[in-house]
């Protein structure tokens, strides 16, 4: 984990909407590929802030997501191969900072595809 971005850690009147954390398992399926699938770890309490001003070039193409900033109360079984879901959608975690001394986590995440 590396430092956060000039983000307070949040006091606790802020952490005002659920989300709920995804854990990334991969099994094997009947034919012995290995499935990718996220279990619900647990629902949390969180901020929620736009992270504004990020593009990037994927496949030789432009390409500008739904990017968002969850801050929640630090945790060590969080990483950045997890997912978070919000409101019915789910959020890839591209990058996990903590704020503080183990007081709260910041989770930068993309949106991800259906």
């Amino acid at each position: 984990m590396s430092g956060g971005h000039n983000i307070p850690v949040p006091r606790a009147g802020e952490l005002k909407w659920r989300l709920t954390l995804l854990k990334r398992s991969v099994r094997p399926n009947g034919a012995g590929e290995a499935i990718e699938t996220f279990e619900p770890l647990q629902e949390v309490w969180s901020k929620v802030m736009p992270w504004v001003g990020r593009d990037y070039y994927g496949a030789a193409q432009e390409q500008n997501e739904l990017q968002t900033i969850f801050l929640i109360r630090f945790r060590r079984d969080i990483d950045s191969k997890d997912r978070v879901r919000y409101q019915g959608e789910d959020f890839n975690i591209i990058e996990v900072a903590e704020l503080g001394y183990r007081q709260a986590l910041e989770l930068l995440c993309l949106k991800a595809p259906h």
